[in-house]
């Protein structure tokens, strides 16, 4: 590139080339220069390199009891191969199951079992996966499913809605659970009923004009009637908003309760 810069002088001379010309030709040769400077410095500079990929491709929703595995895969280049990466199931805080594995290429597959899926309650769970790169790039990713129950004949009529709802652990056996709302004029309660081989699964067939809101609450004794006193909370025992729903003729709604007021660890 200096042999240029010292022949143009007399290239310029010799040819007689007007400044217009000169001009043009300098910033030709100072182009050339500039990108073999570019192209020189980026083959020096540090390969590029990213986070690892993880991605989940379990189901949101499946029917609790069956024997279904929950899926994932981590996956990172060869720049910064992958590690390690880990699965997690989890109900609320709890950890259920956990698998970790150290990566002998540059894919991972995780799972977690079909037994241990199996063995689970109804209910809303979180499936947690993570990884990480020899370079100590980390990726994580998260997906709520939902362990359902199925509908009997008797939950289900023509033209109304089929509602299922999950109850949490904290139930006491053997109470009322209601739907109370616009639809019964905040009044009385569409009673539930008990999905047979469930402790935790209710279902009932409801009408639903458009724009319906609604709760969920339950009776103190297996006698008594649901009331206010033991409507349900959210998981952190805060007041839930109105539940809403518009017509759904001849559709299956599943829905969770999390905490129950005056029940558990939630206060009144």
């Amino acid at each position: 590139m200096l042999l240029g810069w010292t022949v143009l002088p007399k290239i310029v001379v010799m040819n007689k080339i007007n400044p217009m010309q000169s001009m043009r030709f300098y910033k030709i040769l100072s182009f050339i220069a500039l990108f073999g400077f570019s192209c020189d410095t980026a083959l020096d500079s540090p390969e590029i390199s990213s986070a690892p990929f993880v991605s989940i491709s379990a189901p949101a929703t499946l029917t609790a009891g069956t024997s279904t595995d929950l899926t994932a895969f981590a996956q990172d280049g060869s720049q910064t191969p992958l590690r390690s990466a880990k699965i997690t199931l989890l109900s609320g805080s709890t950890v259920i199951s956990t698998n970790s594995a150290i990566a002998t290429s540059n894919k991972l597959d995780l799972k977690i079992a079909g037994s241990v899926v199996a063995a689970q309650r109804a209910g809303a769970y979180k499936l947690e996966v993570e990884a990480e790169d020899v370079a100590g790039q980390k990726a994580t990713t998260s997906k709520e499913i939902t362990f359902a129950c199925t509908a009997p004949a008797s939950c289900k009529e023509t033209g109304k809605t089929t509602v299922i709802v999950i109850t949490p652990p904290t139930t006491p056996a053997n109470v009322k659970i209601g739907l109370i709302g616009s639809l019964t004029g905040w009044s009385t309660d569409i009673l539930m009923t008990k999905i047979a081989g469930t402790d935790n699964c209710f279902c009932a067939a409801v009408t639903f004009p458009n724009g319906s809101e609604f709760k969920f609450r339950r009776s103190e004794t297996a006698t008594s009637n649901p009331d206010w006193n033991f409507v349900e909370k959210e998981e952190d025992c805060e007041e839930l908003d109105n539940r809403k729903q518009s017509a759904a003729p001849d559709a299956t709604v599943i829905l969770t309760v999390a905490n129950w007021r005056n029940t558990g660890t939630c206060p009144n």
